[in-house]
């Protein structure tokens, strides 16, 4: 959730674009809140016969926010479920509060949906809060999470076999070099 900032519904806004079924319709800056911001509109369908989703998104849309790292203010489009001929209107807000390493952090997240055909509506929100910036030593260690830690033990082949392996190759060398010189002369 701390990188929400930059996540289009479940992926990150990267992988989104990347992809063939995502166009880009539209790219321009519009006013919000005293400061310039660039909204790209879009189509994107998703076709994923593994996990039977075959969707399409239209109309859409996503607001990102140049002055603060490019991260996502707000996205929303017409979301086409065409396994159940299923439509819907969705709309995610994100405000954004503390920054981490200078990376922007969504603080709140609102998410509303509402159906075409039958008049459903809902919306739910996230409250996001930074608990600590530090990382506590013990997290690092899997004991903490109640698995054993695993214990190596030192190779009898340590460093000195390989000073041996290169002696020996130094002394055939040596030894072929002054066989060679021997038979020259």
């Amino acid at each position: 959730m701390a990188l929400a900032a930059y996540y289009l519904w479940t992926e990150p806004l990267a992988q989104v674009v990347e992809r063939e079924s995502f166009t880009i319709n539209r790219v321009y800056a519009v006013q919000s809140e005293q400061r310039e911001v660039v909204r790209v509109e879009f189509d994107y369908g998703i076709d994923d016969p593994s996990q039977k989703i075959h969707d399409r998104f239209t109309d859409g849309y996503v607001v990102c926010d140049p002055a603060r790292q490019w991260t996502v203010k707000e996205y929303g489009a017409v979301h086409h479920n065409l396994n159940n001929d299923y439509i819907a209107t969705i709309k995610t807000v994100l405000e954004h509060g503390d920054t981490v390493e200078d990376l922007p952090i969504a603080t709140k997240i609102t998410q509303t949906m509402a159906s075409a055909g039958d008049g459903y509506t809902s919306e739910s929100t996230i409250n996001l809060s930074i608990l600590s910036r530090e990382l506590p030593n013990e997290e690092l260690y899997l004991s903490y999470y109640g698995l054993p830690e695993p214990h190596f033990e030192r190779s009898w082949f340590g460093a000195w076999v390989w000073y041996l392996i290169a002696g020996i190759v130094c002394l055939a060398i040596a030894v072929g070099i002054f066989k060679r010189r021997e038979a020259g002369m």
